[in-house]
């Protein structure tokens, strides 16, 4: 998200928040981010709830691969005749990884149902792409879905400049 067009926050509630140790606000000095922490989750502010100004940027991105739209076509058009788990594995073989409930789904209630919660096998595929990771989830019904994320930097990664 780039925030640089944006009003920052000058009330300085998100700063005083992480100094108070009642708080659960943290600061994570690695990504430039504010979060709230609490039962073992994290949620990364955005926006001072003080002032409505905009959160540091965060470094978050940094820690990723550039993943271009270029290659991010080509592995779309890889992917675009894999409709089921039996064209998916004839295709590109096994996954790197395989999670029995690797994903899930939860429908929220209406007036017709309460609310639905499915988990879904998911497989990981690394080796599609230098820069993309794909991740591939699989309805009991053998059809698959599938999405790709920017890989981690490995270790001897180095991120282009933005200057």
């Amino acid at each position: 998200m780039n925030e640089s067009n944006l009003i920052p926050c000058t009330c300085n509630w998100l700063q005083r928040g992480a100094n108070d140790e009642n708080c659960p606000i943290e600061f994570d000095e690695e990504l430039n981010e504010y979060a709230m922490v609490r039962g073992g989750h994290r949620w990364c502010i955005r926006f001072c709830p003080g002032c409505g100004g905009a959160a540091p940027e965060s470094k978050r991105d940094s820690l990723f691969k550039v993943l271009t739209e270029t290659e991010l076509n080509r592995v779309y058009s890889l992917l675009e005749t894999v409709k089921t788990l039996d064209d998916l594995l004839a295709k590109f073989g096994p996954p790197e990884d395989d999670f029995g409930a690797g994903s899930f789904r939860l429908w929220k209630e209406t007036d017709k149902h309460s609310a639905i919660s499915q988990q879904f096998r998911q497989l990981r595929y690394e080796n599609l792409s230098e820069t993309a990771t794909v991740y591939v989830d699989v309805h009991p019904s053998g059809l698959v879905e599938f999405g790709i994320g920017a890989k981690a930097l490995d270790e001897d990664d180095q991120r282009p400049s933005s200057a």
